[in-house]
């Protein structure tokens, strides 16, 4: 991907992500647990994700905000 362009990580809670996808039964790691593997698999991949990227951003907030901090981060890059 660097190869092509700039890697923005968006980087938000594994809360704020459950709550982003819902929970129906076509997503397997949050339906019906308590998000437990969920935590495990974004705990064992948060290294790799930050080494890769060139930014990283805030997913936390609202559309409007997190939208806003990657315009300004690609503008700096």
């Amino acid at each position: 991907m660097k190869s092509t362009g700039s890697i923005v990580l968006l980087a938000a809670t594994v809360e704020v992500v459950a709550e982003r996808i819902g929970g129906g039964n076509d997503r397997p790691l949050l339906a019906g647990g308590d998000g437990g593997a969920l935590h495990s698999i974004a705990n064992e991949r948060d290294e790799r994700y930050r080494a890769a990227a060139d930014v990283v951003v805030d997913g936390n907030g609202s559309v409007e905000t997190v939208v806003g901090l990657v315009e300004a981060a690609c503008n700096a890059l």
